[in-house]
């Protein structure tokens, strides 16, 4: 449909564009078309390649799909053209975390961890748990405490980092 139409809006600028597709990408998401929906996100990117939302619900969009590696080609392929998507790193970070690769994913996640400031969509308390998770899965109890503990003083009611700490705490390495 958007396709169709879009002749129509061949003199908007870019960024006109990309919101059009951007918004379009959102509603096809909400009413379950995630392959439409994942169409209107790398139309978006297409037009404004620095749109970090598009970047990653077009990514989310592959993950839902089941095609995780390409959704991991999309983030690194972003990353490397801009370094300073924290948001990209932080989900590709999270799902090679849910692949079970913490040692891959302690890399992305880690810068998270250190500038949970940089962060534009992600919560830095997610970012700062899945940090936390990685070193856990890696062994790596005591170094897990500190994102654990960063976090709680940022966001000291956060549910995930109390439990966390809670789980750690239980395994003989609370503060």
């Amino acid at each position: 449909m958007l396709r169709q139409s879009s002749r129509t809006y061949d003199h908007w600028s870019g960024d006109a564009r990309c919101r059009v597709y951007f918004n379009y990408g959102v509603v096809l998401e909400q009413l379950g078309n995630r392959e439409k929906a994942l169409t209107q996100y790398v139309n978006a990117v297409e037009q404004q390649p620095e749109h970090v939302g598009a970047i990653i619900n077009a990514g989310r969009q592959l993950e839902e799909l089941g095609r995780e590696e390409e959704a991991l080609n999309w983030y690194t392929e972003h990353i490397r053209k801009n370094k300073t998507f924290a948001d990209v790193r932080y989900n590709r970070g999270t799902l090679l975390l849910r692949q079970n690769r913490p040692v891959e994913a302690l890399d992305d996640l880690k810068r998270e961890a250190l500038n949970p400031d940089e962060l534009r969509i992600v919560a830095p308390g997610s970012a700062l748990n899945n940090r936390a998770e990685a070193l856990i899965r890696l062994g790596r109890f005591t170094d897990a405490m500190e994102p654990v503990l960063d976090g709680l003083r940022r966001m000291p009611d956060d549910p995930d980092l109390k439990a966390k700490l809670e789980r750690l705490s239980a395994s003989g390495f609370g503060a």
